[in-house]
């Protein structure tokens, strides 16, 4: 929802015969799969990925944002924290972390909402949302991707909104290898916040993106 219809975008004009194909896995599989070439790039919230035989790059940083359908009749144009505490939420576990971040904050906060749903994916939220009264918490991009898919509203959380950085990761076994430094520099034009470099062909030499 985020990345890939601005990735196939780019790649339309700068590289049409280029296949892109997304896996999702555990984060003990992922570290195993770039390490053996299965995967070349991941992006996201991967905190796992830090050891020494991986390289990071930084691309924005992320923030939380609660949805809710835009007609809750409980619910007006701010979420309060009585009401965030009362009514019920599903919440979204997928094979990134990034849940991990509002879930120690709600626990370092001593403050308990109920989970009346939980789901391993977020396509399905959208429906769940606008046929019901639960509140979703995710990563905002996310959120405003949904709100322009669908009967639904984006309201602050009502407390601290912790942030996180979203990086590109890859493997030292092809740190060098010039289609993964291509790929990556791509992902570094389109959606880093620092100014864009104009990536069109594979690259030699060290790439100032690549930290």
């Amino acid at each position: 929802m985020v990345f890939l219809p601005k990735l196939l975008r780019r790649l339309r004009e700068v590289a049409p015969e280029v296949n892109i194909k997304t896996v999702a896995m555990p984060p003990n599989l992922l570290e195993q799969a770039m390490e053996a070439g299965g995967v070349d790039l991941a992006v996201g919230y991967f905190p796992d990925l830090t050891k020494h035989r991986f390289y990071q790059q930084r691309l924005f940083r992320h923030a939380f944002v609660c949805i809710a359908r835009a007609d809750h009749p409980d619910i007006g144009e701010t979420l309060s924290l009585e009401q965030f505490l009362r009514i019920p939420h599903a919440v979204v576990s997928p094979e990134g972390r990034s849940q991990e971040i509002f879930d120690r904050l709600l626990e370092r906060e001593g403050l308990k909402r109920r989970v009346l749903l939980s789901i391993p994916h977020f396509m399905s939220i959208p429906f769940i949302v606008t046929s019901s009264d639960l509140i979703v918490t995710l990563p905002r991009a996310v959120g405003t991707s949904f709100a322009q898919l669908a009967n639904i509203k984006l309201l602050d959380p009502p407390f601290e909104n912790p942030t996180f950085d979203l990086k590109q990761h890859w493997h030292e076994r092809f740190h060098q290898d010039a289609a993964n430094r291509w790929i990556r520099g791509l992902f570094y034009e389109l959606f880093s916040e620092q100014e864009p470099m104009r990536v069109g062909v594979p690259r030699t030499g060290t790439e100032p993106w690549e930290v």
